[in-house]
């Protein structure tokens, strides 16, 4: 199942699935998930919550619905980018649109993961192949939830 609170995002990913397995719905991912508790394997989240005020009310819910040692694959823009004025935009025929964004440090991440029973398995960043002398594109987080306190 895959969320987002933008129509024009889930048209976009319709067009790209491979597989008939998935399912789209459009929500705000800050209020409580339509998935039962403990019952998924892996949720990933890709430049969503730059989107997104607080980060605890969606590690909340994920914490909730990842089954035990369920991961977390985050991946967003990484906070270097936004400090120097990257932001999201998506374009359309008629032009750019900047989309808002909250910058969200490193430390934010790490502190709603290990707030919410996370442990931290990867974490990387990532350039683009032509400006490997500039700030980090993305930053990823690999996490695990910590039922049993293992």
């Amino acid at each position: 199942m895959a969320f987002d609170f933008s129509a024009g995002m889930l048209a976009r990913a319709r067009q790209r699935l491979s597989t008939p397995n998935a399912s789209l719905a459009m929500m705000d991912v800050t209020r409580p998930w339509p998935i039962a508790d403990q019952s998924v394997n892996l949720v990933a989240g890709n430049l969503i919550l730059e989107h997104v005020t607080d980060l605890t009310a969606v590690f909340a819910q994920i914490a909730r619905c990842l089954a035990p040692h369920g991961r977390f694959f985050l991946s967003e823009l990484h906070p270097f980018k936004q400090y120097l004025g990257g932001r999201a935009k998506f374009t359309q025929a008629n032009g750019q649109t900047e989309i808002p964004a909250y910058t969200h440090h490193t430390a934010e991440f790490w502190q709603a993961a290990t707030q919410h029973g996370f442990r931290l398995i990867h974490f990387n960043e990532w350039w683009h192949p032509h400006d490997t002398q500039q700030p980090p594109r993305l930053i990823s987080f690999l996490f695990e939830i910590d039922r049993d306190g293992r």
